[in-house]
């Protein structure tokens, strides 16, 4: 299952892998997005194929996630937004991990996806600009039960660990609060005026 962005460069990397595992028995893609700068005869032909399913809100969508065998995030080659994908984060880890199910991630290897998965070992990344790679990778994993329980025990960790969704709250609130009491402390601007006279 991926779900998420489906225009530009992550828009073309999907629609080349839904045209490579379109005819397979073995590889179920379902991309689900709010839409898509795919020709016309594309989404057709991948909506009738079982693989475009269009839009569905978070809360409808946990039930494919938890029906889904796996997950894909995906982040762009293109040379013109590597800086980009060095810097961004992509959220879908987010949503996935707490499924405890293998992340696949298509992405450079300099990519945060990339890095974070090799970093907290909470994917199975291919760095190489080709479907045919990642669809050599879900096989291989498949078909290996050590290297997908270990997929599933990593995104398990990350969700318990460094993506756990109350740790995260708690730190965002803890750093909002730090940052409010700071401004607090700091002079007001008239105060400081009045000083200086």
């Amino acid at each position: 299952v991926y779900a998420g962005n489906c225009y530009g460069a992550y828009g073309r990397m999907l629609l080349r892998l839904a045209d490579t595992v379109k005819e397979r028995s073995d590889i179920h893609l379902q991309i689900f997005a709010a839409g898509n700068d795919w020709p016309l005869e594309k989404v057709k032909e991948m909506t009738e194929a079982g693989i475009y399913k269009g839009f569905k809100p978070f809360e409808q969508l946990k039930s494919d996630f938890q029906q889904a065998d796996a997950f894909l995030t995906v982040m762009s080659f293109d040379k013109a937004e590597e800086p980009f994908m060095k810097t961004s984060f992509t959220t879908k880890w987010l949503d996935y991990v707490p499924y405890g199910k293998p992340v696949f991630v298509w992405a450079p290897d300099y990519s945060t996806a990339y890095q974070f998965a090799h970093q907290h070992r909470a994917g199975i990344a291919v760095s190489e600009d080709d479907p045919i790679a990642l669809v050599k990778a879900m096989i291989d994993a498949a078909s290996n039960l050590d290297t997908w329980q270990a997929a599933c025990g990593g995104a398990r960790n990350a969700a318990k660990t460094v993506l756990n969704a109350e740790k995260i709250h708690a730190l965002f609130v803890d750093r909002v609060n730090r940052v409010s009491r700071q401004s607090q402390d700091t002079p007001n601007i008239d105060d400081l005026q009045e000083l200086a006279r």
